[in-house]
């Protein structure tokens, strides 16, 4: 679940993990802030990153753009990642190549939630609101999507209102990924 999360004076960008009960697990803090996102946000260093065993599989992941850097994706797959979520607020279309890409490097099963979001949703919204056309504008059109070690797109993406996505992940796919592919993940367990 991607947070807007509030520790003493600073906001992070957070994602936090469950497990089925509902149990918190823990939560990763994004490091890689855009200049326009250092005015209110603030970065979650890197010590390690978690992973969290779970009845289902292990589980952890990156948080936007922290995502493009190799080395952090790395670390991941080294340690065992299976499930690898990636919540986002970029909703273009171009976003479901990096997914696509982290999926067949890691062998895992990516799930990315993207933001859905129009202009009446923010605090402030335009001082017109008796009817103005503005306020029901997209500005942020989701496109969350799970893709399958393979890279197939099990659902999603969507950019035309809120939903509510799912597939059956076939976690047989883990390791077949794995053992065909003969790359960076051939040899977690």
């Amino acid at each position: 679940m991607g947070v807007v999360e509030r520790a003493g004076f600073y906001l992070y960008s957070t994602m936090m993990f469950f497990d089925s009960p509902g149990q918190h697990l823990g939560q990763h803090r994004k490091i890689t802030l855009a200049a326009s996102e250092s005015a209110v946000w603030y970065s979650g260093g890197k010590s390690t990153l978690p992973i969290y065993e779970t009845s289902i599989e292990k589980i952890s992941g990156l948080t936007c753009w922290d995502n493009k850097w190799s080395l952090l994706r790395t670390e991941l797959y080294d340690k065992g990642v299976e499930i690898f979520c990636a919540p986002t607020a970029n909703a273009s279309e171009i976003w479901k190549a990096p997914m696509t890409h982290i999926a067949l490097e890691g062998g895992c099963f990516v799930l990315s939630a993207n933001q859905f979001c129009r202009r009446r949703n923010y605090l402030f919204p335009p001082a017109d609101c008796n009817g103005d056309a503005t306020l029901y504008a997209i500005t942020s059109a989701g496109g969350s999507a799970i893709i399958s070690p393979s890279g197939t797109i099990l659902a999603g993406p969507n950019y035309h209102g809120e939903c509510l996505i799912s597939a059956n992940l076939d976690l047989g796919d883990i390791i077949l990924a794995r053992t065909q592919s003969g790359g960076i993940n051939s040899s977690v367990n």
